[in-house]
């Protein structure tokens, strides 16, 4: 019987800031999953440099089993495990029908997202990326069957989660 629960959000709504805050909340990045590094990238950029970063990374042969076995284990040990919601994570939840929370902003907070995104120091072609893809990702997670924690202006999954009562 699972413990936690999962929370996939979309880049900017505070997964980081949660997982550093609180100490039954597991911030689950797949990066270190999905892709392996040089030594050399993995000297020279940040965690969030990294981001959207193409040179000297490739697809780690062990993904996506290696980054569900890890997600499993942090649902036993977490009140709540927090995922990035990429596309591919969130087909794979909703082709195993797997329960979850989707969060993400709305299509009017995309002014906020952008300069929350330059504000953390993530490399611009993963920004403008961003930027690019908002209101298609947007409508892409409204149109997914999962829980939805909808975020408003600048409200953070956090407010959100303390709001219904999720968290105190």
């Amino acid at each position: 019987m699972r413990k936690g629960i999962v929370i996939a959000g979309m880049a900017g709504v505070g997964k980081t800031y949660l997982g550093q805050k609180y100490e039954n909340i597991m911030d689950l990045d797949h990066l270190f999953y999905k892709y392996t590094y040089s030594n050399e990238v993995l000297e020279n950029k940040t965690f969030e440099q990294l981001k959207g970063f193409l040179q000297g990374r490739t697809i780690n042969p062990n993904w996506p089993k290696n980054y569900i076995s890890k997600l499993f284990e942090s649902m036993e040990q977490y009140n709540i495990v927090l995922i990035p919601a990429s596309r591919e994570i969130v087909e794979y939840l909703e082709k195993i029908n797997f329960e979850y929370f989707l969060c993400y902003p709305t299509i009017k907070s995309k002014t906020i997202y952008m300069e929350r995104y330059k504000n953390r120091d993530t490399n611009e072609e993963w920004i403008e990326k961003m930027n690019q893809n908002f209101e298609e990702d947007v409508k892409y997670f409204e149109s997914q069957k999962a829980k939805k924690l909808v975020l408003s202006g600048d409200e953070t999954l956090e407010s959100k989660l303390k709001e219904l009562g999720i968290m105190k």
